[in-house]
């Protein structure tokens, strides 16, 4: 490698020149510096983990060997569901009654989970996924609204039943 540098003139780069290191700035200027931009970067960033979606760009990328921590547990996850879904409600994308609807049946889910009653939890989640592709084919919800709840939703059901 040193005799191609020094016949041919190249150079040799530093290990880490393809690193990005980037940061995410939020004011915190929303309600008296509430930390609400925070709190929503740090769902947003368990909603990408929870998801597969930090997963998916890892392998993209060809990063063998790492790997993003195993996801949340059931409970912590519809957690997660029912603050997005009071979100879109704050937001005026969701009315006060679709986002009584969708809350309900998460709150039954964590009901029925608290209970050990895994099987019934997860028909209540099915509702849940019921009513957000309802929603969506309604046109109340977009695509991208739909699909972040549902790929967590869904997620949920399959690692139950497995």
């Amino acid at each position: 490698m040193l005799a191609f540098i020094a016949c041919c003139g190249g150079r040799l780069l530093p290990d880490n020149f393809l690193i990005a290191n980037l940061a995410v700035v939020v004011p915190d200027t929303a309600k008296a510096h509430s930390g609400e931009g925070l709190q929503y970067v740090n769902q947003f960033v368990d909603w990408a983990k929870t998801s597969g979606l930090v997963q998916l760009a890892i392998d993209r990328a060809k990063q063998g060997g790492t790997h993003v921590t195993p996801p949340l547990p059931p409970e912590q996850r519809l957690a997660f569901l029912r603050n997005h879904v009071t979100r879109l409600v704050t937001n005026g994308v969701l009315n006060d009654g679709e986002g009584s609807a969708l809350a309900v049946k998460l709150q039954g889910a964590l009901e029925k989970l608290a209970d050990g009653e895994t099987a019934p939890a997860m028909h209540k989640l099915g509702a849940f996924v019921n009513q957000v592709e309802a929603f969506r084919d309604a046109g109340i919800l977009s695509e991208e609204e739909s699909a972040s709840l549902l790929v967590i939703a869904r997620d949920v059901v399959s690692r139950a039943t497995t």
